[in-house]
Protein backbone atom coordinates (compact mmCIF):
# COMPACT_ATOMS: atom_id res chain seq x y z
CA UNK A 1 0.00 0.00 0.00
CA UNK A 2 2.86 2.40 0.88
CA UNK A 3 4.53 1.86 -2.53
CA UNK A 4 1.29 2.69 -4.31
CA UNK A 5 0.99 5.97 -2.38
CA UNK A 6 4.58 6.98 -3.14
CA UNK A 7 4.14 6.31 -6.84
CA UNK A 8 1.19 8.68 -6.99
CA UNK A 9 3.00 11.69 -5.49
CA UNK A 10 5.28 12.46 -8.50
CA UNK A 11 2.28 12.22 -10.82
CA UNK A 12 0.31 14.77 -8.79
CA UNK A 13 3.30 17.08 -8.56
CA UNK A 14 3.94 16.81 -12.28
CA UNK A 15 0.30 17.67 -13.04
CA UNK A 16 0.52 20.67 -10.72
CA UNK A 17 3.76 21.86 -12.33
CA UNK A 18 2.17 22.01 -15.78
CA UNK A 19 -0.31 24.69 -14.69
CA UNK A 20 0.42 28.20 -15.93
CA UNK A 21 -0.12 31.77 -14.76
CA UNK A 22 -0.71 35.01 -16.64
CA UNK A 23 -0.47 38.35 -14.86
CA UNK A 24 -0.05 41.97 -15.77
CA UNK A 25 -1.76 45.36 -15.81
CA UNK A 26 -4.38 47.26 -17.75
CA UNK A 27 -3.05 50.77 -18.38
CA UNK A 28 -4.45 54.08 -19.60
CA UNK A 29 -2.37 54.67 -22.74
CA UNK A 30 -2.60 58.45 -22.33
CA UNK A 31 -1.51 58.75 -18.69
CA UNK A 32 0.31 55.48 -18.00
CA UNK A 33 -1.85 54.88 -14.92
CA UNK A 34 -3.36 51.52 -14.06
CA UNK A 35 -7.09 51.17 -14.69
CA UNK A 36 -9.18 49.78 -11.86
CA UNK A 37 -12.34 47.75 -12.51
CA UNK A 38 -11.39 46.87 -16.06
CA UNK A 39 -12.73 43.50 -17.25
CA UNK A 40 -9.94 41.30 -18.62
CA UNK A 41 -10.61 38.34 -20.92
CA UNK A 42 -8.27 35.42 -21.62
CA UNK A 43 -9.53 33.18 -24.41
CA UNK A 44 -7.97 29.90 -25.46
CA UNK A 45 -7.26 30.10 -29.19
CA UNK A 46 -6.04 26.54 -29.73
CA UNK A 47 -8.20 24.54 -27.30
CA UNK A 48 -9.05 20.99 -28.33
CA UNK A 49 -12.24 19.11 -27.62
CA UNK A 50 -10.36 16.86 -25.23
CA UNK A 51 -9.18 19.77 -23.06
CA UNK A 52 -11.06 19.91 -19.72
CA UNK A 53 -10.37 23.64 -19.36
CA UNK A 54 -13.02 26.22 -20.25
CA UNK A 55 -12.56 28.12 -23.50
CA UNK A 56 -12.20 31.48 -21.76
CA UNK A 57 -11.51 33.15 -18.42
CA UNK A 58 -12.54 36.51 -16.97
CA UNK A 59 -10.97 38.67 -14.28
CA UNK A 60 -11.31 42.22 -12.95
CA UNK A 61 -8.39 44.55 -12.27
CA UNK A 62 -7.67 45.73 -8.73
CA UNK A 63 -7.18 49.29 -7.52
CA UNK A 64 -3.77 49.41 -9.25
CA UNK A 65 -5.01 47.98 -12.53
CA UNK A 66 -3.44 44.55 -11.95
CA UNK A 67 -4.93 41.20 -12.95
CA UNK A 68 -3.99 37.55 -12.46
CA UNK A 69 -5.07 34.33 -14.17
CA UNK A 70 -3.82 31.10 -12.56
CA UNK A 71 -4.32 27.38 -13.01
CA UNK A 72 -4.18 27.63 -16.79
CA UNK A 73 -3.48 24.80 -19.19
CA UNK A 74 -0.50 25.23 -21.53
CA UNK A 75 -1.44 26.56 -24.94
CA UNK A 76 -2.07 29.72 -26.92
CA UNK A 77 -4.35 32.47 -25.61
CA UNK A 78 -5.78 35.82 -26.68
CA UNK A 79 -5.72 38.54 -24.01
CA UNK A 80 -8.10 41.52 -24.14
CA UNK A 81 -9.78 44.07 -21.88
CA UNK A 82 -12.85 46.30 -21.73
CA UNK A 83 -13.82 49.28 -19.58
CA UNK A 84 -16.39 52.05 -19.73
CA UNK A 85 -14.97 55.18 -21.32
CA UNK A 86 -12.24 53.31 -23.20
CA UNK A 87 -11.88 51.53 -26.52
CA UNK A 88 -11.76 47.71 -26.14
CA UNK A 89 -8.15 46.59 -26.45
CA UNK A 90 -6.12 43.45 -27.04
CA UNK A 91 -2.63 42.48 -25.99
CA UNK A 92 -0.26 43.04 -28.90
CA UNK A 93 0.21 39.36 -29.71
CA UNK A 94 -1.04 35.92 -28.73
CA UNK A 95 0.13 34.59 -25.37
CA UNK A 96 1.83 31.20 -25.75
CA UNK A 97 2.25 29.23 -22.52
CA UNK A 98 4.59 26.30 -22.09
CA UNK A 99 3.91 23.79 -19.28
CA UNK A 100 4.45 25.44 -15.91
CA UNK A 101 5.18 28.88 -17.41
CA UNK A 102 4.42 32.13 -15.56
CA UNK A 103 3.89 34.96 -18.02
CA UNK A 104 4.15 38.24 -16.12
CA UNK A 105 4.22 41.94 -16.94
CA UNK A 106 1.71 41.70 -19.79
CA UNK A 107 0.40 45.24 -20.35
CA UNK A 108 -2.92 45.87 -22.07
CA UNK A 109 -2.97 49.51 -23.20
CA UNK A 110 -6.45 51.04 -23.31
CA UNK A 111 -7.21 54.26 -25.17
CA UNK A 112 -9.66 56.66 -23.50
CA UNK A 113 -12.67 57.79 -25.47
CA UNK A 114 -12.91 61.36 -26.74
CA UNK A 115 -15.81 63.81 -26.99
CA UNK A 116 -16.84 66.37 -29.63
CA UNK A 117 -19.19 69.15 -28.55
CA UNK A 118 -20.55 72.26 -30.22
CA UNK A 119 -23.66 73.97 -31.55
CA UNK A 120 -25.70 73.75 -34.72
CA UNK A 121 -26.94 77.10 -36.09
CA UNK A 122 -29.07 78.16 -39.03
CA UNK A 123 -27.96 80.75 -41.57
CA UNK A 124 -29.22 83.54 -39.31
CA UNK A 125 -27.26 82.32 -36.30
CA UNK A 126 -30.25 80.85 -34.49
CA UNK A 127 -29.91 77.47 -32.68
CA UNK A 128 -31.33 74.44 -34.49
CA UNK A 129 -33.29 72.10 -32.24
CA UNK A 130 -33.50 68.33 -32.84
CA UNK A 131 -30.82 68.19 -35.55
CA UNK A 132 -29.11 64.83 -36.05
CA UNK A 133 -25.32 65.09 -35.70
CA UNK A 134 -23.11 62.25 -36.94
CA UNK A 135 -19.39 61.72 -36.49
CA UNK A 136 -18.04 59.52 -39.29
CA UNK A 137 -14.65 58.02 -40.03
CA UNK A 138 -13.00 57.59 -43.39
CA UNK A 139 -12.05 53.97 -43.98
CA UNK A 140 -11.25 51.71 -46.88
CA UNK A 141 -13.04 48.72 -48.39
CA UNK A 142 -11.78 46.97 -51.53
CA UNK A 143 -9.55 49.97 -52.22
CA UNK A 144 -12.41 52.48 -52.01
CA UNK A 145 -12.75 55.24 -49.46
CA UNK A 146 -15.96 55.27 -47.50
CA UNK A 147 -17.52 57.33 -44.74
CA UNK A 148 -18.87 55.17 -41.95
CA UNK A 149 -20.91 56.41 -38.99
CA UNK A 150 -19.04 56.12 -35.69
CA UNK A 151 -21.36 57.90 -33.23
CA UNK A 152 -24.10 60.49 -33.14
CA UNK A 153 -26.19 62.88 -31.05
CA UNK A 154 -29.25 65.16 -31.24
CA UNK A 155 -29.15 68.88 -30.53
CA UNK A 156 -31.03 70.28 -27.52
CA UNK A 157 -33.08 73.45 -27.22
CA UNK A 158 -29.90 75.56 -27.35
CA UNK A 159 -28.66 73.83 -30.48
CA UNK A 160 -25.99 72.06 -28.46
CA UNK A 161 -24.78 68.52 -29.14
CA UNK A 162 -22.35 66.13 -27.47
CA UNK A 163 -20.92 63.16 -29.38
CA UNK A 164 -19.08 60.87 -26.95
CA UNK A 165 -17.42 57.45 -26.89
CA UNK A 166 -15.00 58.23 -29.74
CA UNK A 167 -11.68 56.42 -30.16
CA UNK A 168 -8.83 58.69 -31.32
CA UNK A 169 -8.88 59.43 -35.04
CA UNK A 170 -10.00 61.84 -37.72
CA UNK A 171 -13.74 62.48 -37.84
CA UNK A 172 -16.07 64.06 -40.36
CA UNK A 173 -19.03 65.80 -38.76
CA UNK A 174 -22.36 65.96 -40.59
CA UNK A 175 -25.67 67.54 -39.54
CA UNK A 176 -29.16 66.78 -40.84
CA UNK A 177 -31.93 69.09 -39.64
CA UNK A 178 -35.65 68.51 -39.48
CA UNK A 179 -37.93 70.39 -41.85
CA UNK A 180 -38.19 74.06 -40.89
CA UNK A 181 -41.65 75.64 -41.39
CA UNK A 182 -39.99 79.08 -41.70
CA UNK A 183 -37.96 77.96 -44.73
CA UNK A 184 -39.52 77.63 -48.17
CA UNK A 185 -40.07 73.92 -49.02
CA UNK A 186 -38.04 74.27 -52.22
CA UNK A 187 -35.05 75.68 -50.34
CA UNK A 188 -34.22 73.51 -47.34
CA UNK A 189 -31.21 73.07 -45.15
CA UNK A 190 -29.26 70.20 -46.70
CA UNK A 191 -27.11 67.71 -44.81
CA UNK A 192 -24.13 69.88 -43.95
CA UNK A 193 -20.57 68.74 -43.29
CA UNK A 194 -18.23 70.63 -41.00
CA UNK A 195 -17.45 73.45 -41.35
CA UNK A 196 -20.17 74.28 -43.93
CA UNK A 197 -20.39 72.22 -47.10
CA UNK A 198 -22.91 69.84 -48.65
CA UNK A 199 -20.20 67.82 -50.43
CA UNK A 200 -18.61 65.10 -48.24
CA UNK A 201 -15.48 65.28 -50.40
CA UNK A 202 -15.03 68.94 -49.31
CA UNK A 203 -15.56 68.26 -45.61
CA UNK A 204 -12.73 69.14 -43.22
CA UNK A 205 -11.69 66.30 -40.90
CA UNK A 206 -11.41 66.97 -37.18
CA UNK A 207 -8.30 65.40 -35.60
CA UNK A 208 -9.34 63.94 -32.24
CA UNK A 209 -6.56 62.81 -29.84
CA UNK A 210 -7.16 60.09 -27.26
CA UNK A 211 -9.38 61.29 -24.42
CA UNK A 212 -9.70 64.79 -25.89
CA UNK A 213 -12.58 67.19 -25.24
CA UNK A 214 -13.07 68.86 -28.63
CA UNK A 215 -15.20 71.90 -27.81
CA UNK A 216 -16.84 74.63 -29.88
CA UNK A 217 -17.05 72.54 -33.05
CA UNK A 218 -19.96 74.59 -34.42
CA UNK A 219 -21.74 73.90 -37.70
CA UNK A 220 -23.79 76.46 -39.62
CA UNK A 221 -26.31 74.75 -41.88
CA UNK A 222 -26.09 75.36 -45.62
CA UNK A 223 -29.30 76.14 -47.46
CA UNK A 224 -29.82 74.59 -50.87
CA UNK A 225 -32.61 74.07 -53.37
CA UNK A 226 -34.29 70.73 -52.81
CA UNK A 227 -36.67 68.68 -54.90
CA UNK A 228 -38.98 65.70 -54.56
CA UNK A 229 -38.47 62.21 -55.96
CA UNK A 230 -41.68 60.39 -56.88
CA UNK A 231 -42.32 57.00 -58.39
CA UNK A 232 -43.74 53.54 -57.91
CA UNK A 233 -42.48 50.23 -56.57
CA UNK A 234 -43.72 47.03 -58.17
CA UNK A 235 -43.36 43.67 -56.45
CA UNK A 236 -44.63 40.56 -58.23
CA UNK A 237 -43.75 38.11 -55.45
CA UNK A 238 -46.81 36.24 -54.15
CA UNK A 239 -47.42 36.13 -50.42
CA UNK A 240 -49.93 36.67 -47.64
CA UNK A 241 -48.10 39.49 -45.88
CA UNK A 242 -46.05 42.15 -47.63
CA UNK A 243 -44.30 45.31 -46.43
CA UNK A 244 -42.07 47.58 -48.50
CA UNK A 245 -39.63 50.32 -47.66
CA UNK A 246 -37.32 52.71 -49.51
CA UNK A 247 -34.04 54.38 -48.64
CA UNK A 248 -32.06 56.98 -50.58
CA UNK A 249 -28.30 57.01 -49.93
CA UNK A 250 -25.63 59.26 -51.47
CA UNK A 251 -23.46 57.41 -53.99
CA UNK A 252 -19.75 57.82 -54.73
CA UNK A 253 -18.63 61.43 -54.51
CA UNK A 254 -15.06 62.17 -55.54
CA UNK A 255 -14.13 58.57 -54.76
CA UNK A 256 -15.84 58.60 -51.35
CA UNK A 257 -18.82 56.38 -50.61
CA UNK A 258 -21.19 57.47 -47.86
CA UNK A 259 -22.07 54.16 -46.24
CA UNK A 260 -25.28 55.04 -44.45
CA UNK A 261 -24.21 58.65 -43.89
CA UNK A 262 -26.92 61.01 -45.09
CA UNK A 263 -29.42 58.22 -45.88
CA UNK A 264 -33.11 59.08 -46.18
CA UNK A 265 -35.99 56.69 -45.64
CA UNK A 266 -39.47 56.73 -47.16
CA UNK A 267 -42.62 54.67 -46.83
CA UNK A 268 -44.27 52.93 -49.77
CA UNK A 269 -48.04 53.41 -50.03
CA UNK A 270 -50.48 50.54 -50.47
CA UNK A 271 -50.61 51.14 -54.23
CA UNK A 272 -46.79 51.12 -54.46
CA UNK A 273 -46.35 54.86 -54.91
CA UNK A 274 -43.76 56.81 -52.95
CA UNK A 275 -42.48 60.35 -52.51
CA UNK A 276 -39.19 61.46 -50.98
CA UNK A 277 -39.09 65.20 -50.34
CA UNK A 278 -36.27 67.61 -49.49
CA UNK A 279 -33.70 65.87 -51.69
CA UNK A 280 -30.64 67.95 -52.50
CA UNK A 281 -29.04 67.67 -55.96
CA UNK A 282 -26.54 64.85 -56.23
CA UNK A 283 -25.93 61.22 -57.10
CA UNK A 284 -27.85 58.62 -55.11
CA UNK A 285 -28.66 54.94 -54.79
CA UNK A 286 -32.36 54.21 -54.30
CA UNK A 287 -32.85 50.89 -52.52
CA UNK A 288 -36.23 49.19 -52.21
CA UNK A 289 -36.84 46.27 -49.87
CA UNK A 290 -39.87 44.01 -49.66
CA UNK A 291 -40.59 41.56 -46.87
CA UNK A 292 -42.97 38.88 -48.11
CA UNK A 293 -44.07 36.24 -45.59
CA UNK A 294 -40.96 36.93 -43.46
CA UNK A 295 -38.62 36.62 -46.45
CA UNK A 296 -36.70 39.70 -47.58
CA UNK A 297 -36.08 40.81 -51.16
CA UNK A 298 -34.32 43.91 -52.42
CA UNK A 299 -33.26 45.85 -55.48
CA UNK A 300 -31.43 49.12 -56.10
CA UNK A 301 -31.62 51.83 -58.72
CA UNK A 302 -29.00 54.52 -59.38
CA UNK A 303 -30.55 57.99 -59.36
CA UNK A 304 -29.22 61.37 -60.45
CA UNK A 305 -31.03 64.37 -58.91
CA UNK A 306 -30.80 67.85 -60.39
CA UNK A 307 -32.62 71.11 -59.80
CA UNK A 308 -36.13 69.90 -60.69
CA UNK A 309 -38.46 67.27 -59.28
CA UNK A 310 -37.78 63.70 -60.37
CA UNK A 311 -41.00 62.02 -61.54
CA UNK A 312 -41.98 58.54 -62.64
CA UNK A 313 -39.17 56.52 -61.05
CA UNK A 314 -39.92 52.83 -61.59
CA UNK A 315 -38.56 50.30 -59.12
CA UNK A 316 -39.20 46.59 -59.68
CA UNK A 317 -38.63 44.00 -56.95
CA UNK A 318 -38.40 40.50 -58.35
CA UNK A 319 -37.75 37.09 -56.90
CA UNK A 320 -34.07 36.26 -57.06
CA UNK A 321 -32.27 33.78 -59.31
CA UNK A 322 -30.97 30.40 -58.16
CA UNK A 323 -27.34 29.87 -59.14
CA UNK A 324 -25.95 26.35 -59.06
CA UNK A 325 -22.29 25.43 -59.08
CA UNK A 326 -19.67 22.89 -58.18
CA UNK A 327 -16.24 23.06 -56.60
CA UNK A 328 -13.52 20.72 -57.83
CA UNK A 329 -9.88 20.22 -56.86
CA UNK A 330 -7.22 20.45 -59.53
CA UNK A 331 -5.67 17.03 -60.15
CA UNK A 332 -7.87 15.23 -57.64
CA UNK A 333 -11.31 13.66 -57.71
CA UNK A 334 -11.63 12.02 -54.30
CA UNK A 335 -11.26 14.98 -51.92
CA UNK A 336 -14.17 15.66 -49.57
CA UNK A 337 -15.46 19.18 -50.04
CA UNK A 338 -18.38 19.55 -47.64
CA UNK A 339 -18.81 22.76 -45.65
CA UNK A 340 -16.93 25.27 -47.80
CA UNK A 341 -18.45 28.76 -47.63
CA UNK A 342 -19.60 30.26 -50.94
CA UNK A 343 -20.81 33.87 -51.10
CA UNK A 344 -21.35 36.91 -53.32
CA UNK A 345 -20.49 40.56 -52.60
CA UNK A 346 -21.63 43.57 -54.58
CA UNK A 347 -19.02 44.50 -57.21
CA UNK A 348 -19.85 48.21 -57.50
CA UNK A 349 -20.57 49.16 -53.91
CA UNK A 350 -17.30 48.01 -52.38
CA UNK A 351 -18.64 44.74 -51.04
CA UNK A 352 -21.87 46.12 -49.56
CA UNK A 353 -24.96 44.07 -50.34
CA UNK A 354 -28.25 45.96 -50.76
CA UNK A 355 -30.49 43.17 -49.55
CA UNK A 356 -30.01 39.56 -48.40
CA UNK A 357 -26.45 38.33 -48.78
CA UNK A 358 -26.27 35.31 -51.11
CA UNK A 359 -24.36 32.48 -49.43
CA UNK A 360 -24.28 28.70 -49.33
CA UNK A 361 -22.24 25.74 -48.12
CA UNK A 362 -20.94 22.99 -50.35
CA UNK A 363 -22.07 19.38 -50.21
CA UNK A 364 -19.60 16.49 -49.96
CA UNK A 365 -19.27 16.35 -53.76
CA UNK A 366 -18.56 20.12 -53.93
CA UNK A 367 -21.96 21.12 -55.30
CA UNK A 368 -23.80 24.19 -54.01
CA UNK A 369 -26.79 26.44 -54.71
CA UNK A 370 -27.10 30.18 -54.11
CA UNK A 371 -30.79 31.00 -53.62
CA UNK A 372 -32.65 34.24 -54.34
CA UNK A 373 -29.75 36.16 -55.87
CA UNK A 374 -30.98 39.61 -56.85
CA UNK A 375 -30.12 41.42 -60.08
CA UNK A 376 -26.65 42.95 -59.66
CA UNK A 377 -22.98 42.46 -60.49
CA UNK A 378 -21.12 40.41 -57.89
CA UNK A 379 -17.68 39.47 -56.66
CA UNK A 380 -17.31 35.75 -55.91
CA UNK A 381 -16.13 34.90 -52.39
CA UNK A 382 -15.00 31.58 -50.94
CA UNK A 383 -13.80 30.82 -47.40
CA UNK A 384 -12.93 27.81 -45.23
CA UNK A 385 -10.88 26.23 -47.98
CA UNK A 386 -8.91 23.12 -46.96
CA UNK A 387 -5.47 23.94 -45.61
CA UNK A 388 -2.91 24.33 -48.39
CA UNK A 389 -5.53 25.19 -51.06
CA UNK A 390 -6.34 28.39 -52.90
CA UNK A 391 -9.08 29.56 -55.25
CA UNK A 392 -7.69 29.29 -58.77
CA UNK A 393 -10.59 30.08 -61.13
CA UNK A 394 -14.34 30.64 -61.30
CA UNK A 395 -16.17 30.46 -64.61
CA UNK A 396 -19.80 30.80 -65.64
CA UNK A 397 -19.98 29.45 -69.16
CA UNK A 398 -17.33 31.45 -71.07
CA UNK A 399 -17.18 34.26 -68.47
CA UNK A 400 -14.17 34.60 -66.16
CA UNK A 401 -16.04 35.61 -63.00
CA UNK A 402 -12.90 36.47 -61.04
CA UNK A 403 -11.81 38.99 -63.66
CA UNK A 404 -15.08 40.63 -64.70
CA UNK A 405 -17.53 39.78 -61.91
CA UNK A 406 -20.75 37.81 -62.07
CA UNK A 407 -23.56 39.67 -63.83
CA UNK A 408 -26.99 38.53 -62.65
CA UNK A 409 -30.04 39.73 -64.56
CA UNK A 410 -31.84 36.43 -65.13
CA UNK A 411 -30.73 32.84 -65.58
CA UNK A 412 -27.01 32.24 -64.93
CA UNK A 413 -24.87 29.41 -66.25
CA UNK A 414 -23.64 27.04 -63.50
CA UNK A 415 -20.43 28.10 -61.77
CA UNK A 416 -17.34 25.96 -62.26
CA UNK A 417 -15.08 26.63 -59.25
CA UNK A 418 -11.53 25.28 -59.35
CA UNK A 419 -9.31 25.19 -56.27
CA UNK A 420 -5.67 24.13 -56.25
CA UNK A 421 -3.91 22.09 -53.52
CA UNK A 422 -0.63 23.94 -54.19
CA UNK A 423 -1.00 27.16 -52.20
CA UNK A 424 2.09 29.06 -51.17
CA UNK A 425 3.21 30.44 -47.82
CA UNK A 426 5.48 33.11 -46.38
CA UNK A 427 6.96 33.34 -42.89
CA UNK A 428 9.58 35.38 -41.14
CA UNK A 429 10.40 37.92 -38.46
CA UNK A 430 9.79 41.66 -38.22
CA UNK A 431 12.74 43.67 -36.88
CA UNK A 432 12.46 47.15 -35.41
CA UNK A 433 15.35 49.12 -37.00
CA UNK A 434 15.48 51.46 -33.99
CA UNK A 435 16.46 48.63 -31.66
CA UNK A 436 17.47 45.79 -34.02
CA UNK A 437 15.13 43.57 -32.02
CA UNK A 438 12.04 41.61 -33.07
CA UNK A 439 8.79 43.61 -32.98
CA UNK A 440 5.75 41.98 -31.40
CA UNK A 441 2.23 43.06 -32.34
CA UNK A 442 3.26 44.52 -35.70
CA UNK A 443 0.66 44.53 -38.48
CA UNK A 444 1.99 42.46 -41.38
CA UNK A 445 0.19 42.82 -44.73
CA UNK A 446 0.85 41.01 -47.99
CA UNK A 447 -0.21 43.25 -50.89
CA UNK A 448 -0.66 41.87 -54.46
CA UNK A 449 1.43 43.72 -57.05
CA UNK A 450 -1.06 43.58 -59.93
CA UNK A 451 -4.56 42.30 -59.21
CA UNK A 452 -6.91 44.25 -56.95
CA UNK A 453 -8.98 41.32 -55.71
CA UNK A 454 -9.62 41.93 -52.03
CA UNK A 455 -9.13 38.29 -51.05
CA UNK A 456 -5.48 38.43 -52.20
CA UNK A 457 -4.64 40.90 -49.43
CA UNK A 458 -3.54 39.03 -46.32
CA UNK A 459 -3.08 40.49 -42.83
CA UNK A 460 -1.60 38.95 -39.66
CA UNK A 461 0.11 40.20 -36.49
CA UNK A 462 3.52 39.20 -35.19
CA UNK A 463 3.71 37.09 -32.04
CA UNK A 464 5.73 37.70 -28.86
CA UNK A 465 8.96 36.91 -30.70
CA UNK A 466 8.14 39.11 -33.70
CA UNK A 467 7.37 36.11 -35.92
CA UNK A 468 4.61 35.76 -38.48
CA UNK A 469 3.30 33.20 -40.95
CA UNK A 470 0.80 33.61 -43.81
CA UNK A 471 -0.54 30.45 -45.45
CA UNK A 472 -2.82 29.36 -48.30
CA UNK A 473 -1.56 32.02 -50.70
CA UNK A 474 -2.40 32.39 -54.36
CA UNK A 475 0.85 32.17 -56.38
CA UNK A 476 1.97 35.53 -57.73
CA UNK A 477 3.97 38.67 -57.03
CA UNK A 478 3.45 40.53 -53.76
CA UNK A 479 4.98 43.08 -51.46
CA UNK A 480 5.11 42.56 -47.73
CA UNK A 481 4.74 45.49 -45.32
CA UNK A 482 5.04 45.53 -41.52
CA UNK A 483 3.61 48.56 -39.73
CA UNK A 484 3.85 49.62 -36.11
CA UNK A 485 0.55 51.47 -36.60
CA UNK A 486 -1.64 51.67 -39.69
CA UNK A 487 -5.30 52.68 -40.28
CA UNK A 488 -7.52 49.64 -40.93
CA UNK A 489 -7.48 48.64 -44.61
CA UNK A 490 -5.39 51.69 -45.58
CA UNK A 491 -3.16 49.29 -47.53
CA UNK A 492 -6.01 48.97 -50.05
CA UNK A 493 -5.99 52.72 -50.75
CA UNK A 494 -3.70 53.68 -53.68
CA UNK A 495 -3.16 57.18 -52.26
CA UNK A 496 -1.90 55.80 -48.96
CA UNK A 497 0.31 53.17 -50.59
CA UNK A 498 1.90 55.57 -53.04
CA UNK A 499 4.43 56.66 -50.41
CA UNK A 500 5.11 53.10 -49.25
CA UNK A 501 6.55 51.55 -52.40
CA UNK A 502 10.17 51.53 -51.14
CA UNK A 503 9.28 50.33 -47.64
CA UNK A 504 8.03 46.87 -48.51
CA UNK A 505 9.77 43.56 -49.23
CA UNK A 506 9.19 41.97 -52.64
CA UNK A 507 7.79 38.43 -52.36
CA UNK A 508 7.35 35.95 -55.21
CA UNK A 509 5.01 33.07 -54.31
CA UNK A 510 5.28 29.94 -56.46
CA UNK A 511 2.99 26.90 -56.59
CA UNK A 512 3.39 25.12 -53.24
CA UNK A 513 6.37 27.35 -52.38
CA UNK A 514 7.50 28.65 -48.99
CA UNK A 515 9.26 32.03 -48.71
CA UNK A 516 11.23 32.97 -45.59
CA UNK A 517 12.32 36.55 -45.00
CA UNK A 518 13.09 39.26 -42.50
CA UNK A 519 11.07 42.47 -42.73
CA UNK A 520 11.78 45.92 -41.31
CA UNK A 521 9.17 47.62 -39.17
CA UNK A 522 7.60 50.75 -40.67
CA UNK A 523 7.16 53.14 -37.74
CA UNK A 524 6.46 56.35 -39.64
CA UNK A 525 5.08 57.27 -43.02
Amino acid sequence: MRAAIVSLIPIALFAQDTRCTVEGMVVNSSTGEGLRRAVVFLRRSDASRSSPAPASYTAATDSEGKYVFSGLDPGSYVLSAERNGFTPARYASSVKLDPGQKASGLLVLMTPHAVITGRVLDDEGEPVVGAEVQASTLGYLQGRKQLTRAAGATTNDLGEYRVYGLPPGRYFLSVTARSNPLVAPAEEYATTYYPRTTDPAAAVPIPVPAGAQMRNIDVTLARTRTVSVRGKVECDIDGQQRTMFLSLTPRLTMGIASMGVGSRGAAVQADGTFEISRVAPGSYMLMATATVDSKRYATRVPLQVGGTNVEGVQVAIRAGTTIAGKVRVEGRSDEKLAGLNIGLLSWESGGVIYGPMPNAKTEADGSFKLEDVGADRYTFQMTRLPDGHYLKSVRSGSVDVMASGLEVSGAVSPLDVLISPSAGAVEGTVIDPRTDKPSSGATVVLVPRAEERSELYQRVSTDQEGRFRIRNLVPGEYKLYAWEEVPPYAWMDPDFMRGMENKGEAVSISEGGMVKLQAKLIFER
